[in-house]
């Protein structure tokens, strides 16, 4: 999906398995910790209700990647319903 690079200085700390929310599927969660956690900011990870998930690196803002990981995760839902939440943002999570 994104481009991965080396994770700055300052960024938080990975999150623990007891932080991760309880409705990541498997495959989310290995694109989480193996993708997105050691991609560049500003970035967001997006879950749906269904299990389908999202994220984008590389934005120009913080609010801009949340936007863009909430647009990307709806697609995916948009032909079953649903709705798509972002679960960390900046290596932060929500």
């Amino acid at each position: 999906m994104s481009p991965i690079a080396p994770v700055p200085e300052g960024s938080p700390d990975p999150a623990t398995d007891g932080e991760i929310p309880e409705d990541m599927t498997p495959e989310a969660l290995r694109e989480y910790r193996q993708g997105y956690l050691l991609a560049r900011n500003h970035k967001a990870f997006a879950i749906s209700s269904h299990g389908t998930h999202a994220w984008i690196a590389g934005a120009g803002s913080e609010n801009e990647a949340r936007e863009r990981a909430v647009a990307s995760c709806m697609e995916s839902v948009r032909p079953t319903g649903g709705s798509c939440r972002v679960v960390d943002a900046d290596g932060a999570l929500d």
